[in-house]
């Protein structure tokens, strides 16, 4: 009887070992596993929410940022005239190298370039002066109401150094093309 006890006491707890580890295998790994899948999602969607909270944050600057390069967009139309007026950007030039006691000017406009929507002038200038008229003049000169690109720009010292610049540039002018506009 004593054997046949221990026996049925050995399959007990073989029993009971074998249901502990299907639990373990078969119940509490898997939900281990999806409780720490869950904590994984939760923490990516804490992290989703904080990105977005900074994105947020960041959008009245996007929306300044936005608005100020419509402004130039709309201000870049307007400075590319419907025709030529390379006279009277001449001028203003010129008039823009007195104003700032530029000497030995010399502008020169070259062969256009056409396309079939916009035409291009470049324009050679040369002038002398000091670093800090020199400065100023192209200060001015950015804000002309007509469109202009600057290709190459070069200063070179007087052979005395005076102090005095020699400038060299090379700019290119823009007009629209009224054959092809509609």
């Amino acid at each position: 009887m004593g054997f046949l006890k221990e026996k049925r006491q050995i399959a007990i707890f073989v029993m009971v070992a074998l249901m502990a580890a299907a639990f373990f295998l078969f119940k509490y790994l898997p939900l281990r596993e999806r409780l720490s899948n869950v904590k994984q999602a939760l923490a990516e969607q804490k992290l989703a929410i904080m990105k977005s909270q900074i994105e947020e944050q960041q959008l009245p600057k996007v929306q300044i940022l936005l608005d100020d390069l419509q402004n130039q967009v709309e201000k870049f139309d307007s400075q590319i005239p419907g025709n030529r007026d390379l006279g009277i950007f001449l001028q203003q030039v010129t008039k823009l190298m007195n104003d700032h006691g530029l000497k030995e000017q010399y502008i020169q406009p070259a062969a256009e370039i056409k396309t079939t929507t916009l035409n291009c002038i470049p324009i050679n200038m040369q002038c002398k002066g000091t670093l800090q008229q020199l400065f100023d003049f192209y200060k001015a000169f950015q804000n002309a109401d007509r469109l202009v690109r600057i290709e190459r720009v070069s200063f070179d010292n007087d052979i005395n150094y005076s102090g005095k610049l020699q400038m060299k540039a090379k700019a290119i002018i823009y007009y629209l093309n009224q054959q092809n506009k509609g």
